[in-house]
């Protein structure tokens, strides 16, 4: 499929995210089809529990607060086929594609974020591949995609440039729990850096699985709906020896590239 000149990445969108860890790609969705997507998400938390409708693989509130709920769900799209579709995006693959040099990608899960206005709580400091130790090597990444404008208002993400190449700190970024301040890291000359990644609705952002984030309260009027699909490459190895939710769905033997029924090809 070929793509207009306005679909592509530039040279400067993939030289930031190879440098920062991070790069807002610009619009993916219709504002139209974002909406649809929201609504999807309100629609599968409604019937959680109803066991006539086929459910994701996880629905749960990760801060742990009643009243100040961050809605988690997995793989949506096994439960929704407009979320299935998104897969199947077109400039989706061509954005990953550009950014990695590689073309061929699983979806390793999906993850609905879904911060209510006024109590959606925030989400500490962390990195996306020390939580996946079932994986080897390859490469990874998010791609980020919001449903609703996502401002510093009602808790957009926050990155720390350049912490990708740092790797695994994710044991000193939970001494950081509920604390925007991270102090000194001897991996940086200084305090790490911050900086907000608004994202407006239908537009998509990157951020590689090594990459420091974490996202503040929504204490605005308005939703922030999102879904993070994450993605890993066919080098990407399965370590028996660790845990995670999906470990069961691999059909992969040790040392394998992760293959089975829920990481489908884009």
């Amino acid at each position: 499929m070929s793509m207009a000149e306005e679909d592509l990445l530039s040279e400067h969108q993939v030289y930031l995210f190879k440098k920062n860890g991070f790069v807002n790609a610009g619009p993916l969705i219709t504002e139209d089809t974002a909406t649809e997507l929201a609504n999807e998400i309100l629609s599968v938390i409604e019937h959680r529990e109803n066991p006539t409708r086929t459910q994701p693989i996880r629905i749960a509130n990760l801060s742990g607060e009643e009243q100040r709920p961050i809605w988690q769900i997995v793989n949506i799209w096994q439960a929704s086929e407009a979320f299935s579709q998104l897969l199947k995006n077109a400039k989706l693959k061509h954005y990953i594609s550009k950014l990695t040099g590689k073309s061929d990608f699983r979806i390793w899960h999906d993850q609905v974020q879904y911060k209510p206005s006024h109590v959606g709580g925030r989400l500490s400091w962390h990195q996306d591949l020390p939580k996946w130790p079932i994986m080897k090597g390859g490469t990874q990444l998010t791609a980020w995609i919001a449903l609703d404008d996502a401002g510093p208002q009602n808790g957009c993400m926050v990155m720390v440039p350049g912490s990708h190449l740092k790797g695994n700190q994710n044991e000193w970024l939970h001494q950081h729990d509920g604390s925007w301040q991270l102090g000194h890291n001897d991996s940086f000359m200084s305090e790490p850096t911050q900086v907000l990644c608004p994202v407006q609705k239908g537009h998509v952002h990157f951020h590689d699985s090594l990459t420091w984030h974490s996202s503040g309260p929504n204490l605005s009027g308005q939703p922030r709906r999102a879904i993070a699909l994450h993605f890993m490459d066919t080098e990407t190895l399965f370590n028996c020896q660790g845990d995670h939710l999906l470990k069961e769905h691999i059909a992969s033997e040790d040392g394998q590239p992760i293959q089975g029924n829920p990481f489908l090809p884009i």
